[in-house]
């Protein structure tokens, strides 16, 4: 939309001077919509591979000491400055565990919104998703997200192929076991997460994409925390792949999330401490 300010009533437009940390009062403010002159270009593509770069998986795994994740990415956009997308997912076996939007990247996983004039982006989880206690609580079977530029203006606008955000969701917990012991968890088995609706929004474009895809996630058949070569033992062959992306954090060249044991952004030594525990079994 437009946003202009109207000192002499006439209806139009006037140029203002804005001074720094002054409030301008008594002004006659004027909006109105930029219209929609086309349709957006571009598409979205999921992945469930936690690992960087857009492997296009379309299974993933969680259990009871890992996250799933499912990727969004953007291919062929054109000056993008906006997306929303809504997500249903199996609230049998599922839990929402939160949406990423990195601001750092390269490659495929370069953010499409990080903004190239004041490199600032901002999410939202809104509409489904409330926070309470420190728990995402989600409406229903839906949660909503959205990501935007801080500054829309067409000098900013991204355009190409990149990572909109990465959702996150945990095995649900089912029934308390009582006596102070843990809730058990949901049952395993394949629970689907559907993009339902994604709304590309550009300077003076937009596109809806409908059931813009579909990823399985086998609940409760994640692997062993440690066994990053996922060939069912913590040994040498891990090592080595937990080595290799030692010091890195999400968004550097190198990072591995597999290889990120504790699931706080980067790999360190306490990913190590993790796995020394885990090795050999």
């Amino acid at each position: 939309m437009n946003v202009g300010v109207d000192q002499n009533n006439d209806g139009r437009p006037d140029a203002v001077k804005v001074v720094a940390r002054q409030t301008v009062e008594n002004q006659n403010v004027v909006v109105s919509d930029v219209p929609v002159k086309g349709e957006a270009s571009g598409g979205i593509v999921l992945d469930a591979d936690p690992s960087p770069g857009d492997q296009r998986k379309t299974e993933g795994t969680t259990g009871s000491d890992s996250l799933a994740s499912v990727a969004l990415y953007a291919e062929n956009v054109q000056e993008l400055t906006r997306f929303v997308a809504s997500v249903q997912f199996d609230t049998t076996r599922l839990e929402f565990a939160g949406f990423e939007m990195p601001v750092t990247g390269a490659g495929e996983d370069r953010p499409i919104l990080s903004g190239r004039q004041d490199g600032a982006s901002v999410v939202r989880e809104k509409v489904a998703v409330a926070r309470d206690a420190g728990e995402a609580k989600v409406e229903g079977d839906k949660v909503q997200v959205e990501g935007k530029l801080l500054d829309g203006r067409s000098g900013n606008a991204s355009s190409g192929n990149g990572l909109l955000g990465i959702l996150k969701f945990a095995q649900k917990a089912g029934q308390s076991l009582g006596g102070g012991k843990p809730s058990a968890l949901a049952a395993s088995g394949d629970a689907k997460v559907t993009v339902k609706e994604v709304t590309l929004l550009g300077v003076d474009k937009k596109k809806v994409i409908l059931e813009a895809g579909v990823v399985t996630i086998k609940v409760g058949q994640a692997g062993k925390a440690g066994d990053l070569t996922g060939d069912g033992k913590v040994d040498f062959d891990d090592f080595f792949q937990l080595a290799g992306a030692f010091g890195k954090s999400k968004g550097q060249a190198g990072f591995d999330a597999r290889a990120d044991l504790n699931g706080d952004g980067k790999v360190d030594f306490d990913d190590v401490f993790v796995f020394a525990s885990a090795f050999g079994k």
